[in-house]
């Protein structure tokens, strides 16, 4: 796509349900062995992933009035084929909802953006804690099973080896295969895991500790349910950032706040003037950016898949501005394409320098992954030269109609 900005953003956006909380949902529906409907759904191309897994294991799945119905009663495989896994990073999730509707599942290694090393050992130390057998074959397919002979444990109790959102839904999801008691040390504490017990607990699970470090599961029958998907906090920053990066002011419908908080509080730092109105927020911006210091980290610390976005602004901001990235090692990909545009960046390690510039150039840019393309958009707003950028499908997996609303308020891409 060719990009060309220079011109002040103004005009409201509108912020799509969350993919990083709908695709765990959709995975946990194989738990509910009913009927579910979730809503709002966008059609991005990881929930038709997701969605394609469902129907390859003998769900009913359809679009109706801008959401999903899932039956998954009619579910007859636990077995994830290896297409099917390349696909997306959160095929991995329905290892955990497999397991609590047959007590056995299989998936090869999954797929996703190449930000760095995320390995599923998490996952599977999780698994083994609960008394599941994990077998890892040379070909990449990893079996997980229950034998209750080999189970050992009566007090079902995890301790997270690291902090991890992907193993924490895992084995949240997993542990509902047990009708006793299961406690979760060490649990992500992202707005996703909540939205998930809320999900959990509408099919008739009890969890208690919701928002903490510490989950405690138990259930006795569960049944379908109506779920709401919240507002997708990375696109609404995504937009603060657009709007930052042309120096323009308009107005974010549906901004979850509550989720946003660090994220509110660091461009209000860069020098945006921000006032909400009950679900939406306005962004005014600065005339001229401010830099900033600062470290992504697990929630409620400032979230790493908003990281690319913010320093894409940065690369024009008055000073210099420091970021430790701890979460991805290789977070910082999207400022080597930044440099091939005039950026002042110096990567060491998981630490980034970022001296801001007057100008940036046009350049030819490459997408590495979903928020890389999304940051070279957020750049190549601030500057009125036309920019290349070779996207590969990367936006399409996360991004529901984003560069329709660039293009209504003025924004030239072709």
């Amino acid at each position: 796509m060719e990009v060309k900005g220079g011109k002040p953003l103004k005009g409201d956006f509108d912020v799509q349900p969350s993919k990083n909380a709908v695709l765990p949902i959709l995975a946990s529906t194989i738990i509910a062995n009913d009927k579910c409907r979730l809503y709002p759904v966008v059609k991005i191309s990881d929930v038709d992933v997701a969605v394609g897994i469902l129907e390859k294991l003998g769900a009913k799945c359809s679009w109706e009035n801008g959401g999903i119905n899932v039956d998954t009663r009619s579910i007859n495989s636990y077995s994830i084929d290896f297409n099917s896994s390349k696909k997306m990073r959160a095929s991995v999730l329905f290892l955990g909802a497999l397991l609590a509707r047959f007590g056995k599942a299989k998936v090869y290694l999954p797929g996703g953006c190449k930000i760095g090393k995320r390995p599923i050992d998490f996952h599977l130390a999780g698994f083994e804690s609960l008394g599941f057998q994990c077998k890892y074959h040379k070909d990449g397919l990893i079996e997980v099973f229950y034998d209750k002979r080999k189970d050992k444990q009566h007090e079902k109790i995890v301790n997270m080896v690291g902090v991890s959102v992907g193993a924490t839904e895992n084995i949240l999801m997993a542990s509902m295969f047990f009708h006793n008691n299961v406690t979760i040390h060490n649990a992500a504490r992202e707005p996703e895991i909540i939205s998930l017990c809320k999900a959990l607990k509408k099919y008739g699970a009890k969890i208690k500790g919701i928002g903490s470090s510490s989950l405690y599961v138990e259930h006795d029958s569960l049944s379908g349910a109506r779920i709401k998907i919240p507002s997708d906090r990375i696109v609404a920053g995504t937009f603060a950032c657009c709007l930052l990066s042309s120096r323009g002011s308009g107005k974010i419908r549906n901004y979850p706040f509550d989720d946003l908080e660090s994220f509110t509080a660091l461009i209000q730092s860069m020098g945006a003037k921000v006032t909400r109105d009950k679900n939406d927020i306005f962004i005014k911006s600065p005339k001229s950016i401010k830099a900033i210091n600062f470290q992504t980290g697990p929630h409620p610390a400032f979230p790493t898949d908003l990281q690319p976005l913010v320093s894409a602004v940065l690369c024009k901001a008055t000073g210099v501005s420091r970021i430790v990235e701890t979460v991805f090692e290789k977070r910082f990909l999207h400022l080597k394409q930044l440099r091939k545009m005039g950026a002042n960046v110096i990567i060491k390690n998981q630490e980034c320098i970022i001296e801001g510039v007057e100008n940036l150039n046009s350049a030819e840019l490459n997408s590495t992954d979903l928020r890389c393309a999304a940051a070279l958009i957020v750049a190549a707003l601030s500057e009125g030269k036309k920019c290349t950028i070779f996207d590969k499908g990367h936006l399409k997996r996360g991004y529901y109609n984003f560069i329709e609303q660039l293009k209504r308020n003025g924004v030239k891409i072709s």
